[in-house]
């Protein structure tokens, strides 16, 4: 029966350091890709994120296996019992992580992005110089962050660095402005 919580707490580590490798050599190979479920759409959850990270199951499966392991071999109790402590100071673990650590993350992460396609009517200063049809560079400031993009002129007019101009529209990642 120990061997059941020994088995837990080594693929819990072994589970925390291969997520780790590979997490960081496929965001290094192919760049972020993240899947979630949609739990918040399911009505009785209200969960911002999927409880189902590599982070928290590895957290759970290492907390159950140490735990259970220490309860069973060290402290003598029952199977039973000792399942049970593990079981439920896992989970709690695992629901702390969960709570103070992936779900801030998440909201932090979210906080700085923003929809481009909803930036029309938004100022923004000429960094790099537009001539005619040509590109240039603007730079504008969303949720006190500082973003720069390629524009170009609607009317295909110069405007010139440190202009101040408005942004019309956002097509292809390109910025069309116009004077203020």
């Amino acid at each position: 029966m120990e061997h059941i919580f020994l088995i837990a707490f080594i693929v819990g580590i072994l589970y925390s350091l291969v997520s780790f490798l590979l997490g960081q050599i496929i965001d290094f190979a192919v760049g972020d890709i993240d899947v979630d479920f949609e739990w918040e759409n399911m009505g009785f959850f209200d969960m911002p994120v999927s409880p189902l990270k590599p982070i928290v199951i590895a957290a759970f499966m290492t907390i159950f296996g140490g735990v259970g392991v220490l309860a069973y071999d060290y402290r003598k109790l029952s199977f039973l019992l000792s399942f049970l402590i593990a079981f439920l100071i896992a989970f709690a673990g695992a629901f702390v992580i969960y709570r103070f650590i992936v779900i801030p993350l998440y909201r932090a992460q979210n906080t700085s992005s923003h929809d481009i396609h909803k930036l029309q009517g938004t100022e923004a200063v000429v960094t790099s110089s537009i001539y005619g049809a040509q590109f240039g560079k603007i730079r504008y400031v969303i949720n006190d962050c500082t973003y720069s993009a390629p524009a170009k002129s609607v009317y295909q007019k110069d405007i010139k660095q440190g202009e101040k101009v408005l942004i019309v529209e956002v097509e292809n990642n390109v910025f069309y402005v116009e004077n203020l």
